[in-house]
């Protein structure tokens, strides 16, 4: 028979695992526009450099700004990560609370 943590922890991993997947999916594909992002910056302010339209002290902070904005970028998505983290494991927890309450001597939730 499982310990009552054992149960709790499983109520809530369970019902989070099935809410969490698009999360994840959510999280890799921010991830991944802002990635290109600051790709496409780099390439186009280097080409602009080795064009002479931009001097190399121009696209050098030109790289700086755009590092700047994937941070920005990646903080936002840690940020809303949080929160959706939040809402998930409130859901998870809401879900599995008949089988929380269950195993305490009190009902807690």
């Amino acid at each position: 028979m499982p310990s009552p943590v054992d149960t709790i922890v499983s109520a809530i991993t369970n019902a989070a695992t099935a809410q969490g997947s698009s999360l994840f999916n959510e999280i890799r594909t921010s991830t991944q526009i802002f990635a290109r992002g600051y790709a496409q910056t780099l390439i186009e302010t280097a080409k602009a450099v080795e064009s002479g339209d931009m001097s190399q002290a121009q696209g050098k902070k030109h790289a700086a700004n755009a590092k700047i904005l994937l941070y920005m970028g990646i903080a936002h998505v840690t940020q809303a990560t949080l929160v959706a983290i939040q809402k998930v494991l409130d859901a998870a927890i809401s879900a599995g609370k008949t089988t929380i309450n269950s195993v305490l001597r009190v009902p807690l939730l």
